[in-house]
């Protein structure tokens, strides 16, 4: 079902201009970290708005991913434990002081994990299916794309996938990308589809296969229990080298990558998250989930987002954090200590857990769980 309604739309969207605060953290082990004024010496943030995650069938979902590129962002949706619910929202002007959400599809048989697309032509889905039409319950939505990639349409394609349920997906020219996970008559791993046809031109089967990212001609898969990533040629989808990580050990758990240049910063749930740099296949270092009083459970880290030294790191039921490097996180060499430190976390008015964070330029966008979207502006 495709929503296009501004009215019922717009009701979800709150826009801010509320300037936000970092929290240092309170643990004795990160009383040396440097103390800033309200932590603005460091990094300016501003909320520009507040998204409400959709309903259906009188059950509120939540955030799971999202896409972010130019003005466009799409935000998947599913329903956590044994409902099977999802949706995906299409939002103009992301980067502008007044974000629009433009349009809406529903799905009440399949669960939505990820979400990348191709500019202004398609959104790429990573779902769980319940309709039994395929050999897998793992199945790829395409749904196109009208009027400069702000409206969607309710035409879908879909493609099966091995496994119970895909869990990433990631668009470059020529190529989609596909991780699935655990289970089924075909174990998972990363499936590379031709981005005209559809047919597949490669497949590497492994377990728990999480997220996929592309980046500097490299395409890097992520596997979990324990955590290592598959690092491939882009141009031909050749399998160059695999590299232990670590953690990532919590079953069926949401886990996110995210590289800029050669270094991979890689969410490893309650280990927290680790630096590779993945040319050399080498770890350069990492920060574990912060000590948060009162929160016995769910401080996972789930995703992060690279911002020149910073880390905003997607830590579940903890919220959004802030980690800072010893130097521009692109720049670390093999050998050096990045000295990851926890600044502390962004702290808003209804502090909702966090499940997936993205960047853009200036431009911080993270996945609040039932509590939908969070839209920030980076003014160093």
């Amino acid at each position: 079902m495709v929503i296009e309604d501004p009215v019922l739309l717009d009701q979800r969207v709150e826009y801010r201009n509320d300037r936000l605060t970092i929290v240092p953290p309170v643990s004795t082990e990160q009383r040396d970290l440097p103390r800033y004024v309200d932590n603005h010496e460091l990094v300016e943030l501003t909320l520009i708005a507040e998204v409400d995650p959709p309903e259906l069938g009188g059950v509120r979902l939540q955030a799971t991913h999202l896409a972010l590129r130019g003005s466009h962002a799409y935000v998947s949706y599913n329903v956590a434990g044994s409902e099977v619910r999802g949706a995906v929202d299409a939002f103009d002007r992301v980067n502008g002081t007044q974000p629009i959400l433009r349009s809406q599809v529903l799905f009440s048989q399949s669960d939505v994990s990820a979400v990348d697309f191709r500019d202004g032509k398609t959104v790429y889905l990573a779902t769980g299916t319940l309709e039994g039409t395929f050999q897998s319950t793992a199945v790829l939505e395409l749904v196109p794309l009208v009027n400069g990639g702000r409206n969607l349409l309710p035409e879908t394609l879909r493609i099966s996938v091995p496994s119970f349920v895909a869990t990433g997906v990631a668009w470059i020219p020529g190529s989609l990308l596909a991780t699935s996970g655990d289970g089924g008559p075909v174990p998972g791993g990363l499936s590379i589809f031709d981005d005209e046809t559809m047919s597949l031109t490669a497949f590497d089967p492994f377990p728990d296969a999480r997220a996929v990212v592309v980046e500097a001609g490299r395409i890097v898969a992520m596997k979990g229990s324990p955590a290592e990533l598959r690092v491939y040629d882009a141009a031909d989808g050749a399998f160059q080298r695999q590299i232990f990580v670590g953690g990532a050990s919590i079953p069926e758990s949401k886990s996110g990558l995210a590289m800029v240049g050669q270094v991979a910063a890689v969410a490893v749930g309650d280990e927290g998250v680790r630096l590779v740099d993945v040319e050399a296949g080498v770890l350069l270092g990492g920060i574990d989930v912060p000590d948060v009083p009162g929160l016995t459970e769910g401080v996972v880290s789930n995703a992060v987002a690279i911002h020149q030294n910073l880390l905003f790191v997607a830590n579940g039921a903890a919220g959004l954090w802030v980690a800072q490097a010893t130097q521009n996180i692109q720049n670390l060499q093999v050998g050096e200590d990045p000295d990851l430190r926890w600044v502390g976390s962004i702290q808003f008015a209804d502090q909702t857990s966090i499940n997936f964070v993205a960047r853009q330029g200036n431009w911080i966008v993270a996945a609040g769980g039932v509590g939908g979207q969070k839209i920030i502006s980076v003014a160093e």
